[in-house]
């Protein structure tokens, strides 16, 4: 009950007290459920993103690789022939992917898969095709994940303090 002056009295302003805070928990959670929701979802589509990116770049140095000597930035090359195997300079520890290299010499059947070496993430394709002047060539085309992975924590560390923030406010 309220008198005339509009405030509640004793019983009457604890209830509100606490209705008013109910409301605000109850808004500030449902808040923090769409917000997680949204993140959810950018995180998927960047992953998604950066997976199409991936493939398409190592397929189409595979494709196009005439030596091991220039791959672009974060890329290494193997090829394979029947005079040996060639790799460009820096491939890190735990490279190339041997398995894959023997499976697809053998099969010709091109793998894509990811890889960990050296501590690091790696996107690695494997494929046979017929290299001139060399002939049949198995070549793996390797891309270092760190980059991806770094502009992912990054969108992650963004999104929780806007999270947080907003939360606040």
């Amino acid at each position: 009950m309220t008198p005339r002056g509009g405030r509640p009295r004793g019983n009457d302003a604890a209830l509100v007290r606490r209705a008013a805070l109910r409301l605000g928990v109850q808004a500030a959670v449902g808040t923090a459920v769409v917000v997680a929701l949204l993140v959810a979802v950018a995180v998927v589509e960047l992953v998604r993103t950066q997976d199409v990116a991936a493939d398409t770049a190592l397929t189409s140095v595979a494709a196009r690789a005439d030596d091991v000597g220039d791959p672009p930035s974060g890329m290494w090359l193997v090829i394979r022939t029947a005079n040996g195997t060639q790799s460009t300079l820096g491939l890190p520890a735990g490279l190339p992917v041997t398995g894959a290299l023997d499976h697809v010499t053998a099969t010709g059947i091109t793998e894509m898969a990811n890889d960990r070496a050296d501590g690091r993430d790696f996107r690695v394709i494997t494929e046979r095709r017929n290299m001139p002047g060399l002939g049949q060539a198995t070549v793996q085309a390797v891309l270092d994940r760190g980059p991806e992975h770094a502009q992912l924590a990054s969108l992650l560390r963004a999104l929780l303090i806007g999270g947080v923030v907003g939360l606040a406010l």
